[in-house]
């Protein structure tokens, strides 16, 4: 049978470079007999299905079903695809970043109906430093919608969720998966390349058989632009409302495009990074600190 790679993510680790370019790669690695199948958005959306309770409406339109019965025939089908054409192949890859916030039931339910098919099921899970992960999060959703909610806020919600205590998921996967069977490695946003070539050849992907051009990299604009759409956005999404417009990813690229020029024209202040990690509680940085010390000790007991 084969083995089975399943990259959890986390969201903010490098996900979308990496998926691009695994699907950009994806004929070189079928000649080495690495199956990196279809995908939407080149992530395997069809995992969030599984152990899911169909509250997700926006991934049910995605993947066109409506009751639990179209879901569960949806996962069985491609699953059972997945298994067929699988049996051609050395090793699969499958990569979807949202699994790693998923609740223990949740993952165990993925295991459960995966498992069965492959020889091997090995788990990966990139770590992004909480504060680093928390501010790469926020200025993702402030420049992608219309979210106008203050940094602040924003971190009080994010550390009340489970998934914020890497040390207990990481506990979690091992419980699940075996912890000889789960790969966790720390995501440094500066060397994000390096990172996705390292987590890519502990699958046994190696380097040349990869397609890595420039255009693949998920680029934020400058965090003084992001700064200035997070104070319009709330006036933005009135404003389309008003005027019947719909907001795609088009007009919010387009909106930080024009704001860009008058942050250059302007020559205003505006917060910096350091303001937003001075923003940071006390106690939630208190949190997070111990968390990142228990999942460094947890990682060196590994080696």
């Amino acid at each position: 049978m084969t083995k089975l790679n399943i990259h959890f993510g986390y969201p903010k680790t490098g996900t979308t470079s990496l998926q691009n370019m695994l699907a950009r790669s994806r004929k070189s690695l079928d000649a080495h007999r690495v199956l990196f199948p279809e995908t939407i958005d080149n992530r395997h959306r069809v995992l969030q299905l599984i152990g899911s309770d169909g509250t997700n409406q926006n991934l049910n339109k995605r993947l066109n079903v409506s009751s639990s019965d179209e879901r569960k025939s949806r996962i069985d089908s491609w699953v059972a695809g997945l298994a067929e054409v699988a049996a051609d192949y050395d090793s699969v890859i499958l990569s979807e970043e949202t699994l790693a916030t998923r609740a223990p039931e949740e993952l165990a339910e993925i295991h459960s109906v995966l498992a069965p098919h492959f020889s091997e099921v090995h788990v990966y899970v990139g770590f992004r430093q909480h504060e680093s992960f928390a501010i790469s999060d926020y200025m993702q959703r402030v420049k992608a919608t219309f979210n106008h909610a203050s940094f602040r806020h924003y971190v009080r919600n994010l550390a009340s969720k489970d998934f914020m205590l890497y040390s207990q998921v990481l506990e979690r996967f091992d419980t699940i998966f075996g912890p000889e069977n789960v790969h966790p490695i720390v995501y440094d946003a500066a060397n994000s390349h390096d990172f996705n070539k390292n987590l890519l050849a502990s699958m046994g992907v190696e380097a040349e058989w990869l397609e890595t051009p420039t255009e693949l990299y998920n680029k934020m604009p400058n965090i003084e632009v992001l700064f200035l759409k997070q104070f319009f956005n709330r006036r933005m999404e009135q404003m389309m409302k008003d005027f019947d417009g719909k907001a795609n990813g088009a007009v919010h690229d387009a909106i930080i495009d024009a704001l860009g020029t008058v942050v250059s024209a302007a020559k205003i202040t505006l917060p910096t990074k350091a303001d937003l990690l001075d923003s940071i509680p006390r106690n939630t940085k208190r949190q997070w600190d111990d968390d990142w010390t228990a999942l460094q000790a947890s990682l060196d007991s590994r080696s």
